[in-house]
């Protein structure tokens, strides 16, 4: 059986398991794969515009998936892990520095605004879990971040 359009290839899966893979996307988009995840949750967004996927659900797991890869970012920070220490340190140290007062003043725009900014995402995550932000605190942060980020490209997507 040839396959020429996504469509087609979305029909093999059964629904639930397309909704899955939406959610393992979410979860993998900001640090595994290798294009910026706007063009991805855009592409989402095509085939939401097409009919074949839903925009809430789309929406929602794309959602659970980001905060599931925040979450594990926030925790790795907080416990001091060295690679996420390392990719700051040598990318961002000198941009926002953690003894910022700027940085102490303004956490929450920095976490939220950290989300609209291609390769500065682990941002948020790092600077909450690193500083010591309470985790339901980092989530209220983060979920007003992607109630508005996800909508908008996959909306774009779609359109």
């Amino acid at each position: 059986m040839e396959l020429e359009t996504s469509t087609e290839l979305l029909s093999v899966f059964p629904p639930a398991f397309t909704y899955v893979g939406v959610l393992v996307v979410g979860f993998l988009a900001n640090m595994v794969i290798p294009v910026p995840e706007e063009i991805v949750f855009i592409g989402l967004g095509y085939l939401v515009g097409k009919g074949e996927l839903s925009f809430s659900l789309t929406v929602g797991f794309i959602i659970v998936g980001l905060l599931l890869n925040d979450t594990l970012l926030y925790y790795l920070a907080k416990k001091g892990n060295k690679m996420i220490r390392s990719v700051y340190d040598r990318l961002f140290e000198d941009i926002l520095p953690l003894d910022s007062p700027f940085l102490h003043k303004h956490l929450r725009t920095v976490v939220i605004t950290s989300r609209f900014l291609v390769q500065f995402r682990l941002l948020g995550p790092f600077f909450a879990g690193t500083l010591h932000v309470p985790l339901k605190t980092f989530l209220k942060w983060d979920l007003v971040a992607l109630i508005i980020y996800v909508p908008l490209f996959v909306g774009l997507g779609a359109f």
